[in-house]
């Protein structure tokens, strides 16, 4: 995720971090993770609830993780 996106994701990991857990993977590195949750574009967004994935985002698109971040974090 080293691109326009980190600092973003960064700054909204600090914005809602009380409210939710921001997780970074290297799926590079974590390939299981990356099949298991059928990713399959970088950058991906998974919001998971209670173990289920609620919503994804594929992409760059910094105004529509805030939102989901703010519709998913209560």
């Amino acid at each position: 995720m080293k691109s326009v996106i980190a600092p973003v994701f960064k700054e909204l990991s600090d914005e809602y971090g009380s409210r939710a857990q921001f997780i970074k993977v290297d799926v590079d590195d974590n390939a299981e993770a990356a099949q298991k949750y059928g990713v399959s574009a970088m950058p991906t967004f998974l919001f998971v609830k209670g173990g289920e994935v609620v919503d994804r985002l594929m992409g760059a698109n910094a105004a529509r993780l805030k939102e989901l971040i703010e519709e998913w974090s209560f």
